[in-house]
Protein backbone atom coordinates (compact mmCIF):
# COMPACT_ATOMS: atom_id res chain seq x y z
CA UNK A 1 0.00 0.00 0.00
CA UNK A 2 3.12 2.13 0.07
CA UNK A 3 6.68 3.10 -1.65
CA UNK A 4 9.58 4.06 -0.10
CA UNK A 5 12.44 6.14 -1.28
CA UNK A 6 16.04 7.03 -0.45
CA UNK A 7 15.83 11.01 0.01
CA UNK A 8 17.72 13.37 2.01
CA UNK A 9 16.68 15.73 4.64
CA UNK A 10 18.15 19.27 4.12
CA UNK A 11 19.17 21.94 7.23
CA UNK A 12 20.91 24.64 7.25
CA UNK A 13 24.48 25.59 6.42
CA UNK A 14 24.87 22.40 4.20
CA UNK A 15 23.39 20.29 6.62
CA UNK A 16 21.72 17.15 4.98
CA UNK A 17 20.65 13.21 6.23
CA UNK A 18 20.13 10.38 4.26
CA UNK A 19 16.74 9.05 5.10
CA UNK A 20 14.09 6.20 3.61
CA UNK A 21 11.03 8.39 2.87
CA UNK A 22 7.47 6.18 2.68
CA UNK A 23 4.59 7.36 1.62
CA UNK A 24 0.49 5.92 0.29
CA UNK A 25 0.97 4.96 -3.23
CA UNK A 26 -0.95 8.06 -4.88
CA UNK A 27 -3.89 5.70 -6.45
CA UNK A 28 -4.26 5.15 -2.63
CA UNK A 29 -4.00 7.99 -0.83
CA UNK A 30 -7.75 8.25 -0.59
CA UNK A 31 -8.54 4.98 0.79
CA UNK A 32 -10.08 6.20 4.27
CA UNK A 33 -8.71 2.62 5.89
CA UNK A 34 -5.57 2.89 4.07
CA UNK A 35 -5.21 6.01 5.60
CA UNK A 36 -6.04 5.17 8.98
CA UNK A 37 -3.31 2.24 8.68
CA UNK A 38 -0.89 4.41 8.05
CA UNK A 39 -1.26 6.76 10.67
CA UNK A 40 -1.32 3.66 12.97
CA UNK A 41 1.72 2.88 11.93
CA UNK A 42 3.60 5.84 12.58
CA UNK A 43 2.06 6.33 15.85
CA UNK A 44 2.46 2.99 16.85
CA UNK A 45 6.54 2.90 15.06
CA UNK A 46 7.41 6.14 16.45
CA UNK A 47 6.47 5.21 20.12
CA UNK A 48 9.27 2.00 19.47
CA UNK A 49 12.87 2.70 19.86
CA UNK A 50 14.98 -0.06 20.26
CA UNK A 51 18.36 -0.95 18.26
CA UNK A 52 16.97 -3.74 16.25
CA UNK A 53 13.63 -1.99 15.10
CA UNK A 54 13.90 0.51 12.20
CA UNK A 55 13.58 4.44 13.99
CA UNK A 56 10.79 6.47 12.87
CA UNK A 57 12.28 10.36 12.62
CA UNK A 58 9.18 12.46 11.57
CA UNK A 59 5.65 12.08 10.38
CA UNK A 60 3.67 15.01 8.13
CA UNK A 61 1.73 16.00 5.62
CA UNK A 62 2.64 17.54 2.47
CA UNK A 63 0.43 18.92 -0.79
CA UNK A 64 -2.33 16.19 0.89
CA UNK A 65 -0.09 13.18 0.67
CA UNK A 66 0.85 11.45 4.38
CA UNK A 67 4.66 10.71 4.87
CA UNK A 68 6.76 8.46 6.65
CA UNK A 69 10.24 9.73 7.55
CA UNK A 70 12.35 6.69 8.93
CA UNK A 71 15.88 5.63 9.89
CA UNK A 72 17.83 5.03 6.52
CA UNK A 73 19.83 1.78 6.85
CA UNK A 74 22.57 1.56 4.59
CA UNK A 75 22.99 -2.34 3.47
CA UNK A 76 20.65 -4.71 2.49
CA UNK A 77 17.54 -6.99 3.23
CA UNK A 78 17.75 -10.33 4.57
CA UNK A 79 15.64 -11.48 0.75
CA UNK A 80 18.52 -10.38 -1.38
CA UNK A 81 20.67 -12.13 0.68
CA UNK A 82 19.05 -15.16 0.60
CA UNK A 83 18.29 -15.21 -3.21
CA UNK A 84 21.69 -14.88 -3.29
CA UNK A 85 22.71 -18.21 -1.64
CA UNK A 86 20.28 -19.60 -3.03
CA UNK A 87 21.51 -19.14 -6.79
CA UNK A 88 24.87 -20.37 -5.56
CA UNK A 89 23.28 -23.94 -4.01
CA UNK A 90 24.25 -22.66 -0.58
CA UNK A 91 22.88 -21.81 2.84
CA UNK A 92 23.47 -19.17 5.38
CA UNK A 93 25.98 -20.30 7.83
CA UNK A 94 25.01 -21.25 11.23
CA UNK A 95 26.55 -18.49 13.38
CA UNK A 96 25.59 -15.68 11.02
CA UNK A 97 21.67 -16.92 10.56
CA UNK A 98 21.01 -17.33 14.92
CA UNK A 99 22.81 -13.83 14.90
CA UNK A 100 20.67 -12.55 13.04
CA UNK A 101 17.52 -15.12 14.38
CA UNK A 102 18.32 -13.61 18.07
CA UNK A 103 18.42 -10.04 16.88
CA UNK A 104 15.15 -9.98 15.60
CA UNK A 105 13.81 -11.78 18.47
CA UNK A 106 15.15 -8.90 20.98
CA UNK A 107 13.29 -6.51 18.94
CA UNK A 108 10.26 -8.53 18.73
CA UNK A 109 10.55 -8.94 22.42
CA UNK A 110 11.03 -5.20 23.13
CA UNK A 111 7.63 -4.67 20.68
CA UNK A 112 5.58 -7.07 22.33
CA UNK A 113 5.85 -6.07 25.45
CA UNK A 114 5.71 -2.36 25.25
CA UNK A 115 3.69 -0.46 27.36
CA UNK A 116 2.37 2.84 27.03
CA UNK A 117 3.01 6.04 29.35
CA UNK A 118 0.04 4.86 31.15
CA UNK A 119 1.79 1.51 31.83
CA UNK A 120 -1.11 -0.07 29.96
CA UNK A 121 0.44 -3.02 27.24
CA UNK A 122 0.35 -1.74 23.90
CA UNK A 123 -0.07 -5.36 22.68
CA UNK A 124 1.63 -4.85 19.23
CA UNK A 125 1.79 -8.08 16.88
CA UNK A 126 3.94 -7.37 13.81
CA UNK A 127 1.93 -9.96 11.45
CA UNK A 128 4.85 -9.24 8.86
CA UNK A 129 8.11 -11.03 9.81
CA UNK A 130 9.75 -11.96 6.79
CA UNK A 131 12.86 -11.76 5.18
CA UNK A 132 12.47 -8.34 2.89
CA UNK A 133 11.23 -6.47 6.37
CA UNK A 134 14.62 -7.57 8.03
CA UNK A 135 17.42 -5.15 7.19
CA UNK A 136 21.14 -5.91 7.43
CA UNK A 137 23.64 -2.95 7.70
CA UNK A 138 26.78 -2.88 6.74
CA UNK A 139 27.83 -2.19 9.46
CA UNK A 140 26.68 -5.47 11.42
CA UNK A 141 23.26 -3.96 12.37
CA UNK A 142 20.20 -6.27 12.12
CA UNK A 143 16.58 -4.26 12.32
CA UNK A 144 12.92 -5.03 12.03
CA UNK A 145 10.82 -2.65 9.75
CA UNK A 146 7.43 -1.95 8.19
CA UNK A 147 4.58 -1.98 10.99
CA UNK A 148 2.18 -1.14 8.07
CA UNK A 149 -0.02 -4.39 9.27
CA UNK A 150 0.91 -3.94 12.93
CA UNK A 151 -2.10 -5.59 15.56
CA UNK A 152 -1.84 -3.24 18.82
CA UNK A 153 -4.36 -1.52 20.58
CA UNK A 154 -3.51 1.31 19.00
CA UNK A 155 -5.01 0.78 15.63
CA UNK A 156 -8.92 0.81 15.24
CA UNK A 157 -8.31 -1.06 11.76
CA UNK A 158 -9.45 -4.87 12.05
CA UNK A 159 -8.91 -7.23 9.21
CA UNK A 160 -12.38 -8.24 7.37
CA UNK A 161 -13.47 -11.90 7.83
CA UNK A 162 -11.23 -13.32 5.07
CA UNK A 163 -8.90 -11.38 4.95
CA UNK A 164 -4.92 -12.31 4.84
CA UNK A 165 -2.60 -9.51 6.20
CA UNK A 166 1.11 -10.63 6.10
CA UNK A 167 3.25 -12.93 3.56
CA UNK A 168 2.20 -16.14 2.33
CA UNK A 169 4.82 -18.73 3.35
CA UNK A 170 5.35 -16.77 6.53
CA UNK A 171 2.07 -16.70 8.15
CA UNK A 172 1.20 -18.68 11.14
CA UNK A 173 -1.12 -21.15 10.89
CA UNK A 174 -3.84 -19.19 12.69
CA UNK A 175 -2.77 -16.07 11.11
CA UNK A 176 -3.25 -17.79 7.28
CA UNK A 177 -7.13 -19.18 8.87
CA UNK A 178 -8.36 -15.36 9.70
CA UNK A 179 -8.09 -15.82 13.60
CA UNK A 180 -6.84 -13.88 16.06
CA UNK A 181 -2.92 -13.40 16.37
CA UNK A 182 -0.83 -12.70 19.37
CA UNK A 183 3.31 -12.15 20.18
CA UNK A 184 3.37 -16.17 19.28
CA UNK A 185 2.76 -15.79 16.02
CA UNK A 186 5.52 -13.09 14.95
CA UNK A 187 7.66 -16.53 16.46
CA UNK A 188 6.08 -18.87 13.78
CA UNK A 189 7.19 -16.77 11.31
CA UNK A 190 10.75 -15.87 12.89
CA UNK A 191 10.80 -20.19 13.14
CA UNK A 192 10.18 -19.96 9.03
CA UNK A 193 12.91 -17.70 8.56
CA UNK A 194 15.76 -19.10 10.72
CA UNK A 195 14.80 -22.27 8.75
CA UNK A 196 15.11 -20.72 5.37
CA UNK A 197 18.36 -19.56 6.27
CA UNK A 198 20.00 -22.49 7.36
CA UNK A 199 18.35 -24.23 4.41
CA UNK A 200 18.64 -22.44 1.89
CA UNK A 201 15.64 -22.44 0.32
CA UNK A 202 12.20 -22.33 1.03
CA UNK A 203 10.49 -24.04 4.10
CA UNK A 204 6.98 -23.87 2.61
CA UNK A 205 6.96 -24.46 -0.79
CA UNK A 206 4.90 -23.93 -3.56
CA UNK A 207 4.51 -22.52 -7.27
CA UNK A 208 1.75 -20.14 -5.77
CA UNK A 209 0.04 -18.78 -2.46
CA UNK A 210 -3.04 -20.94 -2.70
CA UNK A 211 -0.55 -24.18 -2.73
CA UNK A 212 1.66 -22.20 -0.13
CA UNK A 213 -1.08 -22.06 2.36
CA UNK A 214 -2.11 -26.00 1.06
CA UNK A 215 1.08 -26.57 2.24
CA UNK A 216 1.19 -24.88 5.31
CA UNK A 217 -1.83 -26.51 6.28
CA UNK A 218 -0.32 -30.23 5.73
CA UNK A 219 3.00 -29.41 7.58
CA UNK A 220 4.84 -32.49 5.43
CA UNK A 221 7.90 -30.04 6.11
CA UNK A 222 7.24 -30.81 10.31
CA UNK A 223 9.93 -32.82 10.97
CA UNK A 224 12.33 -30.19 9.38
CA UNK A 225 14.26 -33.78 7.48
CA UNK A 226 16.33 -30.96 5.04
CA UNK A 227 18.00 -29.73 8.97
CA UNK A 228 18.77 -33.34 9.85
CA UNK A 229 22.41 -33.75 10.27
CA UNK A 230 23.18 -30.33 9.47
CA UNK A 231 22.26 -28.09 12.46
CA UNK A 232 22.48 -29.04 16.01
CA UNK A 233 19.59 -30.72 17.87
CA UNK A 234 19.54 -28.15 20.08
CA UNK A 235 18.98 -25.41 16.86
CA UNK A 236 16.01 -28.37 15.73
CA UNK A 237 14.43 -28.10 19.31
CA UNK A 238 14.45 -24.57 18.95
CA UNK A 239 12.80 -24.61 15.02
CA UNK A 240 10.22 -27.64 16.12
CA UNK A 241 9.08 -25.30 19.25
CA UNK A 242 8.84 -22.21 17.11
CA UNK A 243 6.91 -23.95 14.48
CA UNK A 244 4.33 -25.79 16.44
CA UNK A 245 0.71 -25.38 15.31
CA UNK A 246 -0.79 -24.59 18.43
CA UNK A 247 0.61 -20.95 19.69
CA UNK A 248 0.63 -22.54 23.36
CA UNK A 249 3.12 -24.80 22.48
CA UNK A 250 5.49 -22.09 21.12
CA UNK A 251 8.34 -20.08 23.28
CA UNK A 252 6.32 -18.08 25.77
CA UNK A 253 8.20 -14.79 24.88
CA UNK A 254 10.52 -13.60 21.96
CA UNK A 255 13.42 -13.77 24.50
CA UNK A 256 14.98 -16.66 22.59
Amino acid sequence: MAEVYEARRPGPRGFAKRVALKRILPQLAMDDRLVRMFCAEARIHAALQHPNLVSVLDFGEASGELYLVLEYVDGVPLSDVLRAVAARKRSVELGPALHIAREVATGLAYAHEYRDDDDAPLGVVHRDVAPNNILLGRAGEVKLTDFGITHSAWSDVRTAPGELRGKVGYVSPEQAQGQSVEARSDLFSLGVVLAEMLLGAPLIPGQGELEVLKNLHARHWDGLPGLVGKAPPGVLALLQRLLAKSPRNRPQTAQL
